[in-house]
């Protein structure tokens, strides 16, 4: 008995090399990585980065302060940190505001930046503040219509080249 268990095993075995040759004449799946040199992909790896690293105190709860969106401009130095870090947009409250310029100066490196960013490269962070999700819609909206506005307006002037990041630390607690 333990004999033919053994034939069949080893008949079975004879037979796989057929159905792995069958196999290979099929074409080949090809996967690409995205490109991480890209401008968007750079700009939403930081716009995570922001997020994530936002520290607002537990001593602000949710009817402190109203929603608001903060926007913070820097430049990288060589080694892709921030600097020249000032508050281009007030949120209308100074904690947010504080949030906001803390959050960015505290930023590791973000190197490493696609090479089509130039050495003096600004950058302008938008930093949504919102509670609920009907505050983060509206705070978006909004931010969506300056950016439209504003391109309008550099469509006939020069561009500075700054690149923009959005970013924001509450949404998370928007299901709540």
């Amino acid at each position: 008995m333990k004999m033919l268990v053994s034939a069949a095993v080893a008949a079975a075995s004879l037979s796989v090399p057929a159905v792995a040759q069958q196999q290979q004449e099929r074409p080949p799946v090809v996967v690409t990585a995205p490109d991480v040199s890209s401008v968007p992909h750079w700009v939403d790896r930081v716009s995570r980065q922001i997020s994530a690293t936002i520290d607002v105190p537990a001593a602000i709860r949710p009817g402190d302060l109203a929603s608001g969106r903060a926007a913070v401009v820097f430049r990288c130095d060589g080694d892709g940190r921030p600097v020249a870090v000032t508050l281009a947009r007030r949120s209308g409250y100074p904690t947010l505001d504080r949030i906001a310029m803390q959050t960015i100066r505290r930023l590791p490196s973000l190197s490493p930046m696609p090479p089509s960013f130039s050495p003096n490269q600004r950058f302008r962070a938008n930093i949504v503040f919102a509670y609920t999700q009907g505050e983060y819609d509206g705070q978006m909206r909004a931010l969506r219509r300056e950016a439209a506005a504003t391109q309008m307006a550099a469509s006939s002037a020069p561009s500075d080249g700054v690149i923009a990041l959005n970013a924001s630390p509450l949404t998370q607690s928007t299901a709540h």
